[in-house]
């Protein structure tokens, strides 16, 4: 992440919902809302009828996926996994037909953006 901080820095800030697998990382060094700072485990890590994930996705106004975090692999528990592949990879794919951009970051991943109002 040393190689990317300047772009990952530079997407967030005080009033930014932001998800990130890295969500320690996030609320040391950038200056964010600890409020608005969200990390993988707010997600369930199984399917979600109630829609209340889908919700909490449409608040995110930026969303971190570090290549760990999109990594086809299960991991112990699985859970890191499932999050991503039952939820924000299937909201990504929709958000960016909504307009959403993403910016690849070298040595991190992506940098999902919600299209400013």
């Amino acid at each position: 992440m040393i190689d990317s901080h300047e772009k990952l820095l530079a997407s967030a800030n005080k009033q930014t919902n932001v998800l990130a697998y890295e969500h320690t990382w996030l609320i040391a060094f950038a200056d964010v809302d600890l409020n608005r700072a969200y990390q993988m485990h707010s997600i369930p890590p199984f399917n979600d009828a109630s829609g209340e994930t889908d919700k909490f996705l449409n608040n995110m106004d930026v969303i971190w996926v570090s290549n760990v975090f999109a990594a086809r692999r299960h991991t112990f528990g699985a859970s890191k996994y499932l999050r991503y592949t039952l939820h924000v990879e299937p909201f990504l794919k929709r958000a960016i037909k909504n307009g959403w951009t993403v910016e690849e970051v070298e040595n991190f991943g992506k940098i999902y953006k919600r299209p400013a109002n």
